[in-house]
């Protein structure tokens, strides 16, 4: 073996990758009986294996409960692929920061991994979206929400995630597989403020639009706060004061008096949810 570095590494099929990773392990068998002389001995155990990829942009190619044909290479030829299933995407921007808007993808294993010839490349011109110019708005709760701009939004995630269920079987060949789980998804942004009064408030339900660009968003039908949190006030620092407020999708509400389905959409107006 020899040593590089991860400059020329990619992913199939996904641009502008940040930085890729897998785990892979054993779920060794532990025992001991009585001619182990009072100590545990080991037994080979199913395989498995997860990772994730981090990319700037804003819409990833696969979403939780997706299926994923992985192929990770170090430099171009060589390092790990296999057939997976999507844990978990988490959509941010940070404002405050005027980074390039980006995600992560994390996954699971749903076969074997193979490790050694791993082919990949990046031959996309795509130039990463700013996060300057994006923004949070919220909107009534009616069949068509009138939308409000939040003030002095810092950053925000958007995070979209499946709980996938593994097994081992007869038919795993010694490794463990998944089949997709009920869906679940979650935002959070931090915003400076001087009225704690004009914060979207615990147990408060609103339509949210989280901007990836000045003009394109995630559309999220219904959301509803859980907590306010990071309120604080520093005197001796004279740090700014504000807040980090987080929510739920609510799938169910009740929309002048009738319950409604909500909905989940990608930029450009695609839905997600309901499939």
């Amino acid at each position: 073996m020899g040593v590089i570095s991860g400059k020329g590494g990619a992913v199939n099929g996904q641009s502008v990758v940040r930085k890729w990773n897998i785990a892979y392990k054993s779920d060794l068998a532990a025992y001991a009986s009585s001619n182990t002389g009072g100590i545990m001995s080991q037994l080979a155990g199913n395989t498995d294996w997860n990772g994730g990829f981090q990319a700037y942009g804003d819409t990833p190619l696969v979403l939780p409960g997706d299926a994923l044909s992985f192929v990770g290479s170090m430099e171009g030829t060589k390092g790990a692929s296999g057939t997976a299933i999507v844990d978990q995407v988490e959509i941010s921007v940070d404002l405050e920061g005027a980074k390039p808007v980006e995600y992560n993808v994390n996954f699971s294993g749903n076969g074997v991994l193979s490790q050694g010839a791993a082919v990949a490349s990046d031959a996309s011109l795509t130039i990463p979206g700013s996060s300057i110019g994006c923004k949070v708005a919220t909107g009534t709760v009616v069949a068509s929400p009138v939308w409000t701009d939040l003030a002095d939004i810092r950053n925000w995630k958007l995070t979209l995630t499946a709980a996938n269920k593994e097994y081992a079987s007869s038919s795993s060949a010694g490794g463990k597989k998944r089949v997709k789980g009920n869906v679940d998804a979650a935002f959070s942004f931090s915003m400076y403020g001087d009225d704690l009064s004009l914060l979207p408030q615990p147990n408060s339900i609103a339509a949210y639009r989280f901007y990836v660009s000045p003009t394109t968003y995630w559309e999220v039908l219904w959301g509803i706060v859980g907590d306010e949190g990071d309120i604080t006030a520093d005197i001796e620092g004279g740090e700014l004061v504000g807040a980090t407020i987080n929510g739920k999708f609510r799938a169910i509400t009740l929309v002048t008096a009738a319950a409604t389905r909500g909905s989940i959409k990608k930029p450009g107006g695609s839905t997600w949810y309901p499939w």
